[in-house]
């Protein structure tokens, strides 16, 4: 129980590598996967989207999709990581 948020954290951090990275190998076959991180970190990811947004600049495709891994993998596993802290001490409590 100990270690849940870390790996809560650990493993959208993976997930959303992978999603973005397959967008960024294959963007005609995989471009639209990113789609599912906005819905696996509802309801952040709509302060998310606000964020990349904000950060993107008249950047390249490669570059915003960069830029929007960034977002999501930090704000994303933030996120899972406090759903693990809230799972910890309602466990805690319940004991």
């Amino acid at each position: 129980m100990k270690h849940l948020p870390l790996t809560l954290a650990g493993i959208h951090a993976i997930l959303a590598i992978v999603v973005f990275g397959s967008a960024i190998v294959s963007p005609e076959r995989n471009g639209l996967a990113p789609i599912l991180l906005f819905f696996t970190d509802f309801p952040i990811s709509l302060v998310l989207e606000w964020v990349r947004k904000a950060l993107d600049h008249n950047l390249g495709y490669t570059a915003r999709l960069i830029t929007d891994c960034c977002v999501y993998t930090l704000g994303g596993s933030l996120w899972f990581y406090g759903i693990g802290v809230a799972l910890r001490q309602g466990i805690r409590a319940l004991r």
